[in-house]
């Protein structure tokens, strides 16, 4: 499964789980009076759960992403350093420990440089899909009329209201 698509699943179930956790704060008087606690922690529990297996996917993905990352970096680093000591190899079989150690630093300062660009470009990702999100939004607002009158609230007396 590609990253992007998984994102956007992930974030989906998300967006779900919260929009019923605000409904049920802005509504809590209202749970409370009618004793409707066990339902509205089942709902939640089951919207929150609608997500874990794009979350056990995200997990696995990630995973083979860092494990073929290191894997790369480590044997950048045991290739370098096998062909310099091949290479820099003495007569009698020594290799000059200074210019080894020297140069197992610079690799692994680049080796620090590229996981920390792995690193950012997951969240990059995963900003990005959350941004595409609003498309929709703004998709909505765009295809409202230009001129079209603000709405209107009621203005008449509130007498009570029932259920």
């Amino acid at each position: 499964m590609k990253l992007i698509p998984l994102y956007e699943r992930i974030a989906e179930c998300d967006h779900h789980a919260k929009a019923a956790f605000y409904d049920y704060v802005g509504n809590a008087v209202s749970l409370i009076t009618l004793r409707l606690p066990d339902r509205t922690r089942g709902e939640l529990d089951r919207r929150v759960a609608a997500a874990t297996p794009y979350l056990w996917d995200e997990i696995r993905l990630n995973e083979a992403k860092w494990r073929a990352g290191y894997l790369f970096m480590t044997a950048t680093q045991l290739g370098t350093l096998l062909a310099y000591v091949l290479t820099h190899r003495q007569a009698d079989g020594s290799v000059a420990l200074g210019p080894a150690v020297a140069m197992f630093q610079y690799i692994t300062m680049i080796t620090v440089v590229f996981s920390g660009f792995m690193a950012r470009y997951g969240i990059h990702v995963r900003w990005h899909t959350d941004m595409q999100s609003v498309e929709p939004i703004l998709s909505a607002h765009a295809a409202l009329p230009a001129d079209a009158p603000p709405p209107r609230l009621p203005t008449g007396a509130w007498r009570g209201y029932g259920i």
